[in-house]
């Protein structure tokens, strides 16, 4: 469920109040008169059915309140505690399928930026898959995987293709490639120190465990696909953390490689490299953005059948998706 927070001024409020009255999905209206402190304004508050999310956000935005938070939508933790002889919980929970657009926007508007913090965990990952492709040590790469937060900014190019927001592209765009960038160079660095130091011997032509990074095919393709739908079901459900892993597969490895093959001036290799990222970016980007476009078509399906069911079978059911961000 979320929960709805409306402040408006008094002489709105009637409008507020018709427009949340009717519409289906909006549970336990409250208002509370005058009760803001610096404007005095009227607050609304509400649980909002996922599955209608957009409705209400339709409706109130129709009102033209354009107060800067004066519409907020919250997700959160929902334990309905229930008579013990009711156990009728149903078998298919539409709201686990629902897409709130708002929330979905507002969070690529959010990962989109550039931070020291991203280009910090950026540059940790190339150092560590540097040398993991550098020693062909396969554990290493996906150490390598786990810290990186490339996903966030390719999620909110998806969006923005989706959304036909510009901007949106353009900024989470530059905030990945500035991020593999950083990876190539903190790997590419890393090397040729520890060459130049004779600390490290680099020899990629024996590279067996982690030569994929470095060899396109049509399985990089498939793979880069997969975790394109994986990337944007996981930013739908809040749960980028536990799929990140699976994403930096298609990227990290492959712009390390680019910047040891830059450490140690092989020219052709970082070619390979860099035709393999490209590849894997172009089929993640296609995947994550058609299945953002597929599941907010059906999402209008859902919210459809979820107008039509029983009042039995439209009560609440607890959200399956945890609530915490990456």
């Amino acid at each position: 469920m979320l929960s709805l927070r409306v402040l408006v001024p008094p002489d709105r409020a009637a409008a507020v109040l018709d427009a949340l009255r009717g519409l289906d999905g909006v549970l336990n209206l409250v208002h509370l008169s005058a009760v803001e402190v610096a404007h005095g304004h009227d607050l609304f508050t509400a649980d909002v059915d996922p599955t209608t999310a957009d409705e209400v956000v339709e409706s109130l935005r129709a009102l033209h309140i354009e107060r800067p938070g004066a519409i907020v939508l919250v997700r959160q933790d929902r334990t309905e505690v229930l008579s013990t002889d009711d156990d009728d919980i149903g078998y298919w929970d539409a709201s686990a399928d629902a897409i709130v657009v708002e929330e979905v926007v507002d969070e690529a508007r959010e990962n989109a930026r550039l931070s020291a913090t991203y280009l910090a965990y950026m540059a940790a990952a190339g150092a560590i898959a540097g040398i993991g492709v550098g020693q062909d040590q396969p554990v290493l790469v996906v150490g390598a995987m786990a810290i990186s937060p490339d996903l966030l900014p390719l999620s909110a190019v998806c969006v923005g293709l989706v959304a036909r927001a510009r901007h949106t592209v353009a900024v989470g765009l530059s905030t990945l490639l500035a991020g593999l960038m950083t990876a190539s160079l903190s790997a590419g660095v890393l090397v040729w120190l520890a060459r130049a130091a004779d600390v490290l011997r680099v020899d990629l032509r024996d590279n067996v465990l982690t030569a994929f990074v470095s060899e396109p095919s049509l399985a990089t393709v498939i793979v880069a696909l997969a975790a394109g739908v994986a990337a944007m079901l996981s930013i739908e459900r809040q749960a980028a953390s536990a799929v990140g892993v699976a994403i930096s597969v298609t990227t990290i490895p492959a712009a390390a490689a680019i910047g040891v093959a830059l450490g140690l001036g092989d020219w052709d290799r970082m070619l390979d490299d860099a035709s393999v990222l490209a590849l894997n970016l172009l089929a993640l980007t296609v995947a994550g953005s058609l299945t953002l476009w597929v599941q907010l078509r059906r999402g209008h399906s859902i919210a459809g059948h979820a107008m039509h069911v029983s009042p039995r079978q439209a009560r609440p059911q607890r959200s399956t998706r945890p609530p915490a961000r990456q």
